[in-house]
């Protein structure tokens, strides 16, 4: 009987890849994602808010999905950010993040407020505030989490 407790013990500890603190590390390093990209709004950096992009991922958006390669992610969200001087990004609610059992897939969920300036096509700054919710899922690589999709929302509070 023993033995078959020992053997039932082994087998519990060696397939539960997330362990409660090793799920708690992981979380943090998707929070981390979050923040460094909260930060390339401020730092004008689409390196920095896609630095956890591979090659790309998909994209659920405006009622369809598309996978967008990391380069084209990085030239649009470089003209967002270029002509966009962010006063805040506001989180609604602090962000959600969960893992799957095997610790091998995380998603997040964020919701913030943005208020920013932004300037148009005629050189002419614009206030404007919107309201964003998304759910990232992320997949763990050897070299970290990694964006597999995204899908987001929306609402603009005030446009230029």
């Amino acid at each position: 009987m023993r033995s078959l407790l020992a053997a039932v013990w082994h087998i519990c500890v060696f397939t539960s890849a997330c362990s409660p603190r090793s799920a708690e590390i992981e979380r943090e390093a998707v929070i981390a994602i979050y923040e460094a990209q909260r930060a390339a709004h401020y730092q004008q950096d689409p390196g920095l808010f896609l630095a956890a992009v591979d090659s790309g991922y998909l994209s659920v958006a405006n009622g369809a999905v598309a996978y967008r390669s990391k380069q084209d992610a990085i030239e649009s969200v470089g003209q967002y950010l270029a002509r966009t001087r962010f006063e805040h990004v506001r989180d609604i609610a602090p962000p959600r993040v969960e893992l799957s059992p095997d610790g091998r897939v995380a998603w997040l969920i964020g919701e913030v407020e943005v208020r920013a300036i932004r300037t148009d096509s005629a050189g002419t700054d614009q206030p404007f505030t919107f309201r964003s919710a998304w759910l990232d899922v992320y997949e763990k690589r050897e070299d970290g989490w990694r964006l597999a999709s995204r899908a987001n929302t929306q609402r603009d509070v005030t446009q230029p």
